[in-house]
Formats: C-alpha cells, sequence, structure tokens
C-alpha cells in the first residue's frame, strides 16, 4: 500500500481535480488490469469508468446505487470508483427526490462490502470520503 498526501483546490467533481486525475489515470485504462473495466455507481459527470450509474448526469444507469450495486454480478469488475455525495447534505442537494435511500445509504457498511464483492480478487476499488 502506498499513501501520499496532496493538496488541490476542492471541486465538486472530484475526477477534474488535478492529483486525482493523475492517481485515477494510472489504474482506469491502464495496462495494470486484463479487461480494464471499471464502475462507478455515483459517476456524476467526469467520471473515466466505463460503467456509469447516477441519479442525475448523462450516465447510462440512472439507478438508486445501492440498487445498481444488486444489479451486478460478483467479481464482474476490474475496479470501482467509490464517490459518494461527501455529506447528507450533499446527497439532499444533488439526489433528493430522485431516489429511496439515498442518505441512508451512504453511510452503510453494506454498500461498502457490496462494492468490495464486485472487484475481482486483488484488484483495485479507490475510495473517495470527506
Amino acid at each position: 500500500m502506498k499513501i501520499s498526501r496532496v493538496w488541490a483546490m476542492p471541486n465538486k467533481w472530484t475526477f477534474t481535480i488535478k492529483p486525482i486525475k493523475m492517481l485515477i489515470s494510472k489504474y482506469v485504462g491502464s495496462e495494470l488490469f486484463i479487461q480494464g473495466l471499471w464502475c462507478d455507481p455515483f459517476a456524476g459527470e467526469n467520471s473515466p469508468a466505463q460503467i456509469q450509474n447516477d441519479l442525475s448526469g448523462k450516465c447510462e444507469f440512472k439507478m438508486d446505487a445501492l440498487e445498481f450495486l444488486k444489479t451486478r454480478k460478483t467479481n464482474e469488475f476490474d475496479g470501482v470508483l467509490y464517490d459518494p455525495p461527501y455529506s447528507i447534505t450533499q446527497a439532499r442537494q444533488c439526489y433528493e427526490g430522485r431516489g429511496p435511500g439515498v442518505t441512508s445509504f451512504l453511510y452503510s457498511q453494506k454498500s461498502k462490502r457490496m462494492v468490495i464483492g464486485l472487484v475481482a480478487s486483488g484488484l483495485t476499488t479507490i475510495v473517495f470520503h470527506w
């Protein structure tokens, strides 16, 4: 495990922040993975994942994230980008009225276990939290 700390100006579109964009480019679409299939259950805008879900935005899937994760197969992906809204306030601003259980899902251990189960053994999940 490698840990480093880099400061950058925050942005609501996580994947546009330069150090984060650089980190993700090392994994998503790189030759490190045989299939290179990535999933993002909270894609929003600017996600580099091939399979994207978000209640708002221009994603192929527009489902509650927990319901979306339930439809996916175990070990289906080489990686998952897990970037939920950082707070209940942000979740309400982004998703209120667009689906059931969004705020309760964000902080449940069940969702994190589901994400881990979707990734092939020994591969990568990149998690963003406040």
